[in-house]
């Protein structure tokens, strides 16, 4: 059976999967800061304003406003399209039901009907076909003191079934300490979604460069060589 793909948004990235992202799948895109985690993201959702399909960004670590201000570094103007009803952002507050009933959702094995209201709601309202969240960690390091990996990996795990039952093809972040061995911050992401890539900056000889893997992708043949890739003036440009 051909499987829909969606296209990413990243030149040269949907080479190396198959023509693009499995519809419906949770990717997982981890990194050092500075990697180039965002840029990815928002270049996802330029992709699908494009297209003329709506798309959600739910920021849990930037402002809003600083989002648009380094979109438009790259010449991507979301205003247009947040007033054609194309884009949403979202920044869910400290107070938030998000934030209040974490506590209540792991410790209850599942997702509380109140906490993803904020996104359930806003993919509703604009008919979203693309969802970001950034970042995982920050949302796992929100949690309280004294949860073991086995509930935080519950936790993961319903957050992205629930995003998945959405019918949405969705970006979710994290940050990715250096030389780590594992693939997340929390080492549990990438178990539960579907796909990863792997931003990161090394040196090669006496020059800094930008390398970009994919360990895994269901449902694809990837190419899971390290390739070099470029933050341009038109975003991200992987070099295959």
């Amino acid at each position: 059976m051909m499987i829909k793909r969606v296209p990413s948004g990243i030149t040269g990235l949907d080479n190396l999967i198959q023509g693009g992202f499995p519809d419906g799948f949770c990717i997982l895109v981890s990194g050092p800061p500075g990697a180039g985690k965002t840029i990815f993201t928002l270049q996802f959702l330029m992709e699908s304003a494009r297209r003329g399909e709506a798309g959600v960004y739910i920021t849990l670590d930037q402002r809003i406003k600083d989002l648009r201000n380094q979109a438009k570094q790259f010449g991507w103007n979301f205003h247009e399209y947040e007033m054609g009803r194309f884009v949403r952002f979202m920044r869910p507050s400290k107070g938030s039901a998000w934030n209040q009933n974490i506590a209540e959702t792991i410790k209850g094995s599942r997702i509380h009907h109140e906490i993803l209201p904020v996104i359930r709601d806003s993919i509703a309202e604009i008919d979203a076909k693309r969802l970001v969240i950034d970042s995982l960690s920050t949302l796992t390091l929100s949690l309280p003191r004294g949860f073991d990996d086995g509930e935080i990996r519950l936790f993961l795990k319903r957050l992205v079934d629930e995003v998945k039952s959405l019918g949405v093809t969705s970006i979710v972040t994290s940050d990715l300490p250096k030389n780590s061995n594992w693939l997340s911050r929390d080492r549990i992401s990438e178990f539960v979604c579907d796909g990863v890539i792997v931003l990161d900056d090394v040196v090669f000889g006496e020059d800094p460069v930008r390398i970009l893997r994919i360990p895994k992708m269901r449902e694809t043949e990837q190419d899971r060589k390290a390739h070099f890739f470029k933050i341009t003036g038109d975003g991200i440009v992987v070099e295959v």
